[in-house]
């Protein structure tokens, strides 16, 4: 629980009212307040406060009754860095749902009632939607506006990691094309050998790697933050290692999809809608198999701590219409991973005329 949270930070400010408003106005807006009560604004300054029981007490006045002429104006206004529970504590004390929020300038923040403070208490605001990604160097977790866990040092070298495993497993589909023309086997199967081998090699490469490892604690951490379970090793190692939204998943798909279509030669249309029904079956399969493994203590350590970064940024944060797109696209990750993917391959050119290993690399890849 986390009693610290400033009210601040989760007043609401949808809806509201003026003092001219009908009653059966008032209904319809009550009826979009989270926190049970309307503020009552005049010039964009606070006036008062409206619940359903004042609305109920103007009944008795008359049809031409207003807001103005039923709402509270004596209204305790919450400072906006009071913490939760303090603020628990005096709505405990009065007879509202809510009350409302200011800066200690006075700026109007909106207000806050019983139901949001435990929720927030017991609950935790979270994320709608947590994105993450498997470093080499630990879990990275994101919601576009803010982020925890690895630094983009480390999802730069994702894009290495990536880029040394195609690199690998390009070299052994190579052999395996070889021994297979060698072995006077068929050519007419010899770029399917290859597909094979590559796919083989790289599903290797990284279910060994310990990256599969931080891969699992990754979506773990998710499940748990998602499923609003604390973030403790033993509740986070119980989760499940697959996730639907795992990137695994789109890979998956479009694989299935060119399986079937450049080299099975199914039309584009059956090939699509069969990739569609099976590809989260196979999507979770793989993940499950390849792409994850059980994590070890000290990768769930981090797609924990990764977590708390997170949650407790997003819970103190500044609000996300401060971020501008760039630093969404920036916090999804991709563009770090995508530069330490791209990065050798315009490094190694420049070395090739001193490195004559990289210069033999470079002439394969080509």
């Amino acid at each position: 629980m986390d009693t610290r949270l400033p009210i601040g930070y989760i007043a609401t400010n949808g809806v509201w009212l003026e003092p001219s408003d009908s009653l059966s106005h008032a209904v319809d807006v009550l009826g979009d307040s989270p926190s049970g009560a309307v503020p009552v604004l005049e010039g964009g300054s606070l006036c008062g406060l409206v619940s359903d029981r004042e609305v109920a007490r103007g009944v008795l006045m008359g049809p031409a009754a207003t807001v103005g002429d039923v709402m509270t104006r004596a209204v305790p206004i919450v400072p906006s860095e009071m913490p939760i529970q303090d603020g628990l504590a005096l709505l405990a004390e009065t007879d509202f749902p809510a009350l409302p929020v200011a800066t200690p300038e006075g700026r109007f923040l909106g207000t806050i009632g019983r139901g949001e403070l435990l929720r927030s208490i017991y609950l935790r605001r979270r994320p709608k939607q947590i994105g993450g990604m498997a470093t080499p160097l630990g879990v990275y977790l994101s919601d576009g506006t803010f982020r925890g866990g690895a630094s983009d040092i480390a999802l730069v070298l994702t894009g290495v990691f990536l880029f040394i495993g195609t690199v690998v497993s390009m070299g052994l589909s190579g052999l395996a094309a070889w021994a297979w023309v060698r072995l006077g086997l068929p050519r007419v199967y010899t770029q399917w050998v290859s597909t094979a081998a590559w796919t083989l090699a790289f599903a290797l490469w990284f279910r060994l790697s310990w990256v599969a490892g931080y891969h699992a604690a990754e979506h773990q951490t998710v499940h748990a933050i998602e499923r609003n379970e604390a973030l403790t090793l033993e509740r986070v190692a119980q989760m499940p290692r697959p996730h639907p939204r795992c990137g695994t998943n789109l890979v998956v798909l479009a694989s299935v999809f060119v399986t079937m279509y450049a080299w099975m030669g199914v039309d584009p249309l059956v090939a699509g809608i069969i990739s569609l029904i099976i590809y989260r079956f196979l999507g979770h399969w793989v993940q499950l198999h390849i792409t994850t493994k059980p994590a070890t203590r000290r990768q769930l350590e981090s797609g924990i701590r990764a977590g708390e970064q997170l949650l407790e940024r997003y819970q103190g944060g500044a609000p996300p219409a401060r971020f501008g797109v760039f630093h969404r696209i920036w916090n999804m990750g991709l563009v770090q991973v995508a530069i330490g993917n791209i990065g050798p391959t315009l490094l190694l050119p420049l070395l090739a005329p001193y490195v004559p290993f990289v210069e033999r690399l470079l002439r394969y890849l080509q």
